[in-house]
């Protein structure tokens, strides 16, 4: 690995979390232990849980301990998805619920923020058209192309 480049990151974004390729990983691994097994033990050691992770390095360290050896060398929280760390995912479960609480106060089928950008753009769209006369209080738009529409002006009046 490129410490060089760790080092270098490290001083520009403190803050900054650094991960591991799995596939970069496993290239350097292939070296001494190829084959399907490894690749499948080491994409099992990258699993979502601790329990799912200490699992497979028990498996891979019955199966080679100088491969076991090696991905221990690395430390987990920089390749494994049982042990990353950070705001990411910090951020992900507070936009998620965030998001749902707004969704609950919702009582149509659109959000406000869906809503608004819907009107916005039948009001846009309503600017652009054209009307004309055709009796009985009705009005065609000009861009009408298959056959009698009613202008967006009456229809986005409608909705709101």
């Amino acid at each position: 690995m490129d410490l060089g480049l760790l080092q270098a990151i490290g001083t520009l974004y403190p803050c900054a979390e650094h991960r591991f390729c799995l596939r970069h990983i496993h290239k350097n691994m292939n070296k001494m232990w190829n084959g399907m097994v490894f690749q499948d033990m080491l994409w099992n050691c990258a699993s979502t849980t601790m329990q799912e992770f200490n699992h497979a390095m028990e498996e891979l360290r019955k199966l080679n301990n100088d491969s076991y050896e090696l991905v221990k060398g690395i430390p987990p929280q920089h390749w494994s998805r049982a042990q990353f760390i950070g705001l990411f995912y910090f951020y992900l479960k507070l936009r998620i619920g965030s998001v749902q609480k707004v969704i609950d106060k919702v009582v149509g089928p659109l959000t406000p923020t869906t809503a608004s950008v819907l009107v916005k753009k039948n009001k846009s769209d309503a600017a652009q058209c054209v009307g004309k006369f055709c009796g009985n209080g009705k009005l065609l738009g000009e861009w009408s192309t298959d056959g009698p529409m009613f202008c967006r002006h009456g229809s986005s009046h409608m909705f709101l």
